[in-house]
């Protein structure tokens, strides 16, 4: 049975508090009702169904749930769009009546298909499509083409068998062994509920993800031969399940036993076949284990010279079999002095304490008995690249209103990074009319609104509209666009002020303001009514005009370039956080951004928390 090592509180966390309240996806169920599955184990089933479903949330512009049950035929229980409540959800799983029959996983599958193209039509193809499939026997046809086929259009896939179910038929439906899971009894579904669920959140949460990934290799003699492919195979799957190209996620290797060995930079490939066949290539070294000379030199390929992206999220992957025969703790320090973080994974003799010593965190450090578990951490150490820790934050019952300088100083090419930094900031949020709503002000010689907080409901609408806006061209006049952004947050426009959620105001410019005179008096009469005021500044911005704006130094950010936005949305999204809460729930500072904290774990209090 595979069981989940995600034990920790923060990913306990994650799941039950952060992910299940952010996604947006299509879901259907294929559930096989063949004569070989008794009425307790097909009650089993719909109990598994039911927990699954409450990981997420329901709703339609949400989480979206169908249910098709299958023997001879595939037969439809009910559709995406007709249940939009968790309620009725569990009650139509409570009304499946199981249809018996022989096992026929491939004709079912194809049945599948005109349902997840008339869910693309429905949502416009935004968000994403997954199909779990689970199955106590072995098919009588084919399951790869039409498995195949699903995939080819976008559907993610995941298989669960029971008993007798055919492991290779498994991998073939879900098409990746990391998407397979097998239980020997139906009453032990309700083991592997959370670990799917992560591995569903996972794929998500990395869509967007940019990183450069070391992986600093033991190859001393303790490991041999049959283990060392175990680790290639490990390292071969965690690439395959990141995005590899050139402006998303880079890998390197290097081996170390006694000695260190480069195997490849981070910019050497850029596509996962390169990257299969130099891995594959490999060679233990043998001797001893050397591991803080190794955390040294491995240091050099976070710089640019060795293809290291300025500006990206860096993490190092350790994996080790012994205990180390040098000193680690100052080397791994300097390694996280440099914003490398570092994930360890340790394996049989592996010393746990040094282990932490080199990630500094105990939640980065991963231990299993032997090679063979190996495979187990690798979506938990994907779902902590993606979303690291420290951006574990979500922006959660606010009215947000951005003010864009769309004026004829601002390119194309300008603008539309000016569009990246909102929607970045807009996905980190959980969008809907009890949450978080967002509006927005385009100006230049006039404003003009763009949209209400109430004009969209849903994050995908928000981005799309985002996406598809050109600016306007003319002069800019920033104090004008404030006095008139203050009537988006009127309560007939979705303003939330008298139930008590915070107001936040986004100004976004690259230039000095034409009637700067008025831009104190009309940005302290917002503040003064309760709006919060971020001030962004690029390039060519005035920042005594940002100061004004914002008015306090610790909300107005300024970048020298419009590419530099990226990295502010990070900053915002964790201030406006902040402000938004209660002073007792924040604690502790790290630079001049306070850090929340979760005071007491048996609550649920915890709204910044982020998926």
């Amino acid at each position: 049975m595979i069981t989940s090592l995600s034990g920790r509180f923060l990913a306990t966390v994650e799941l039950h508090l952060g992910y299940v309240d952010t996604e947006e996806a299509d879901i259907y169920v294929l559930i096989d009702g063949s004569t070989s599955i008794s009425p307790v184990a097909f009650g089993d089933i719909k109990i598994f169904l039911k927990e699954v479903i409450k990981m997420f949330n329901i709703g339609p512009n949400k989480v979206r749930f169908g249910a098709v049950q299958f023997s001879d035929n595939g037969r439809l229980e009910f559709e995406l769009h007709e249940y939009s409540k968790r309620d009725d959800l569990e009650m139509a799983i409570d009304n499946i009546r199981q249809i018996y029959g022989n096992t026929y996983i491939g004709e079912a599958l194809t049945v599948m298909q005109p349902l997840f193209k008339k869910a693309r039509e429905q949502r416009a193809g935004r968000v994403p499509c997954h199909l779990i499939v689970l199955t106590d026997g072995e098919s009588h046809d084919s399951v790869k083409e039409p498995a195949e086929r699903l995939r080819s259009e976008m559907v993610n896939i995941y298989a669960i068998g029971v008993k007798d179910a055919n492991e290779a038929q498994l991998h073939e439906i879900a098409g990746s062994k990391s998407r397979t899971f097998f239980v020997q009894e139906f009453d032990s579904l309700k083991t592997i509920k959370n670990e799917i669920v992560q591995v569903i959140h996972s794929g998500e949460a990395c869509k967007e993800m940019t990183a450069d990934i070391m992986f600093l290799v033991d190859s001393s003699g303790s490991i041999g031969p049959d283990n060392f492919s175990k680790m290639k195979n490990f390292m071969k799957e965690l690439v395959n399940k990141s995005d590899i190209s050139a402006d998303r996620v880079q890998v390197g290797v290097v081996q170390f036993s006694g000695i260190k060995k480069e195997e490849f930079q981070l910019d050497r490939y850029s596509s996962k076949t390169d990257i299969f066949s130099a891995i594959d290539s490999m060679s233990l070294i043998g001797e001893n284990t050397l591991t803080g000379s190794a955390l040294t030199f491995v240091s050099d390929y976070f710089k640019p010279p060795k293809g290291a992206r300025l500006a990206v999220k860096k993490f190092l992957i350790l994996i080790t079999d012994g205990e180390a025969q040098d000193e680690v703790k100052s080397p791994a320090r300097a390694l996280r002095d440099q914003d490398v973080i570092i994930y360890s994974v340790g394996v049989f003799n592996a010393n746990k304490p040094q282990l932490e010593e080199i990630s500094g965190k105990p939640e980065l450090v991963f231990y299993v008995e032997n090679f063979d578990i190996l495979k187990h951490t690798e979506d938990e150490i994907i779902f902590g690249i993606c979303k690291p820790h420290e951006e574990f934050k979500r922006l959660e019952r606010l009215d947000v209103v951005f003010v864009i300088d769309g004026s004829g100083s601002v390119s194309p090419l300008q603008y539309q990074a000016m569009k990246d930094f909102i929607i970045a900031l807009v996905k980190k949020s959980d969008v809907a009319p009890d949450r978080v709503q967002f509006g927005a002000v385009k100006y230049s010689d006039e404003p003009e609104t763009f949209f209400y907080l109430n004009t969209y409901t849903a994050k995908s609408e928000i981005v799309e509209a985002i996406q598809n806006d050109r600016s306007k061209g003319g002069s800019t006049y920033t104090a004008k666009a404030i006095d008139y952004s203050e009537a988006l947050f009127a309560k007939d426009h979705g303003g939330r002020k008298s139930k008590g959620v915070p107001q936040v105001l986004i100004v976004i410019t690259d230039g000095e303001s034409h009637d700067a005179a008025q831009l104190g008096d009309t940005a302290k009469r917002l503040r003064d009514n309760g709006i919060i005021i971020y001030a962004v500044g690029i390039e060519g911005a005035n920042p005594a005009e940002l100061l004004a704006m914002a008015g306090s130094e610790d909300k107005y950010y300024y970048v020298d370039t419009f590419e530099g936005l990226k990295n502010t949305s990070i900053a915002i999204s964790e201030k406006i956080c902040d402000d938004s809460k209660p002073a007792s729930q924040a604690i502790g500072k790290q630079g001049s951004f306070l850090k929340l904290k979760l005071l007491d774990p048996t609550t649920e209090d915890f709204h910044c928390l982020n998926g």
